[in-house]
């Protein structure tokens, strides 16, 4: 009995270990993403708010399907150990990956959305014309 009890304690302090380590890098990718979307205070403000609340969500869903939701100390105590770990040591690393990852996805965007763009400008331009001319037409045979 209580070797399945420590069993469990272990098992439990293990998944919030990891957890921490997950909300580490969610955090990474989440910082990435603001260096390359300018947003307002206000809206930094509800992303956090919303990146707090959906990992104290996620938290509490693993508790709850790992041990019926308790909540102990070592469960802080893993959280912030995984969160050590990945900052510590794979942070850093993570972080420039993303930031080359994004850069190249938004150059890639960039060089599919811009000939189209161009593309459409011209397509404005000629309809423009085309309307002109048009109104030319119709005041000249309305003389």
């Amino acid at each position: 009995m209580q070797d399945s009890f420590i069993g469990a304690q272990l098992q439990t302090f293990a998944l919030t270990i990891g957890l921490g380590f997950l909300i580490g890098l969610i955090y990474d990718f989440m910082m990435t993403g603001k260096k390359f979307i300018r947003l307002s205070r206000g809206v930094h403000f509800l992303i956090d708010f919303l990146f707090c609340l959906t990992m104290t969500l996620l938290v509490f869903i693993a508790l709850l399907a790992n041990n019926w939701g308790e909540v102990r100390a070592y469960v802080f105590i893993g959280l912030g150990v995984g969160i050590l770990i990945y900052m510590l040591l794979f942070s850093r690393s993570v972080s420039m990956l993303l930031t080359k990852t994004f850069s190249l996805l938004i150059s890639f965007a960039l060089l599919i959305i811009r000939p189209a763009l161009l593309m459409f400008r011209k397509i404005s331009w000629l309809i423009g014309q085309i309307k002109k001319k048009a109104g030319h037409f119709v005041r000249e045979k309305k003389e």
